[in-house]
């Protein structure tokens, strides 16, 4: 590794502190070095809050004169909720900004570097780029296609069963890979999921064991065409109110909708039929940047068969259920030949003790990965 890398190493790892806090804004992390040394670092907390590099200017403790910035991210040219990084970089008297992917929002792409250089600050580029893409993009998705990058979440055996033939799902996976989940949801900006899977499991759907989650905006968003949702459920003890939406349909249940808006619910009606698409854009001008799905059969093939998703994680538990009524969480699809198949990319296997976590991009889908 050398010694960019070792410096943008730390701006990742800085970031990675804030992910899944800063929507709809990117996360970024920053550190300046003089005399081959880190003087001072930041990344940026939240939306409206200061930027990396500017939090890294402002904890500096001594004259910045010859020093240089790594930043994740190119640094912005435009105003927002902040001023531009790129103004209080030119004062600080830095010579050089080393940046790990460019800003993909087409009012910076570029920019920001342009703006520097004019100013007689050197810039390299594409330090740890693949690293600092990933780190973004649902960013990068969201600020470009005006809607949320999806991730879609499976829990199955061996064999692809979700659940047996008494809707049974508790545990397939094992603790470890729960706890994995877990970090999943606080980097979601909203989760999605069923009704189905609200009468039969009753989750609690909320984020635990996570410090800093208390801080980030959490939606729990409900498919639920007719409003079957129990007044009781599980969701409605443990998450806020006002962080619960639920999608309808004018078929739904009129007074119980009445009953979850004196709540303090948001409920959406989409006309005669929930839309998947339709869903993913209402959230988009929500400024909801990142879902993850975790939904049962109908809700997972749905997806999937309508090409909605940008990634995938398969966590796979060390058990084979077999059984002709067991829950298979590709029965929906409809694809039946090899031609066809729906392929991952980029895949990566980790372990979390006897579970196999399987994540990758849907090749040509949504996302077009």
């Amino acid at each position: 590794m050398n010694q960019h890398e070792l410096y943008m190493r730390k701006a990742l790892d800085l970031a990675q502190k804030a992910k899944g806090l800063t929507s709809p804004n990117p996360t970024v992390g920053a550190v300046l070095v003089k005399n081959n040394t880190i003087i001072s670092e930041g990344f940026h907390k939240a939306s409206g809050k200061d930027h990396a590099e500017i939090m890294a200017l402002k904890n500096a403790p001594e004259s910045l004169e010859g020093a240089l910035l790594y930043s994740t991210l190119e640094p912005c040219s435009i105003q927002g909720k902040t001023p531009a990084c790129v103004h209080a970089l030119i004062e600080s008297g830095i010579k050089e900004v080393i940046i790990g992917s460019r800003d993909q929002n087409p009012r910076v792409n570029g920019n920001g570097i342009a703006f520097l250089k004019n100013h007689g600050i050197s810039v390299t580029e594409d330090v740890l780029k693949d690293e600092c893409t990933k780190l973004n993009e649902d960013f990068f998705t969201y600020i470009t296609e005006h809607r949320p990058f999806v991730n879609l979440k499976v829990a199955a055996t061996l064999d692809g069963k979700i659940a047996d033939e008494k809707k049974h799902s508790k545990w397939i996976t094992s603790e470890k890979a729960r706890d994995h989940v877990q970090k999943l949801r606080k980097e979601a900006d909203a989760l999605i999921t069923g009704i189905g899977t609200i009468l039969t499991d009753d989750p609690q759907l909320n984020i635990r064991n996570h410090l800093g989650a208390h801080n980030k905006k959490y939606r729990i968003v409900v498919l639920d065409s007719q409003l079957r949702i129990p007044l009781t459920a599980h969701i409605f003890t443990y998450n806020a109110p006002s962080s619960i939406c639920i999608f309808t349909t004018n078929k739904k249940d009129t007074d119980k909708e009445k009953m979850l808006l004196l709540r303090g619910v948001h409920v959406i009606t989409l006309d005669d039929e929930i839309t998947l698409s339709h869903v993913l854009e209402t959230l988009g001008a929500m400024e909801v940047m990142n879902v993850l799905v975790e939904g049962g059969q109908v809700v997972t093939s749905t997806f999937l068969r309508e090409k909605l998703v940008d990634k995938i994680y398969l966590f796979y538990g060390n058990k084979i259920l077999g059984g002709k009524e067991s829950l298979s969480f590709a029965e929906h699809i409809g694809i039946n030949s090899l031609d066809a198949a729906l392929t991952l990319d980029k895949m990566e296997i980790k372990q979390f003790d006897d579970t196999i976590l399987i994540e990758g991009y849907l090749k040509n889908v949504y996302g077009a990965h």
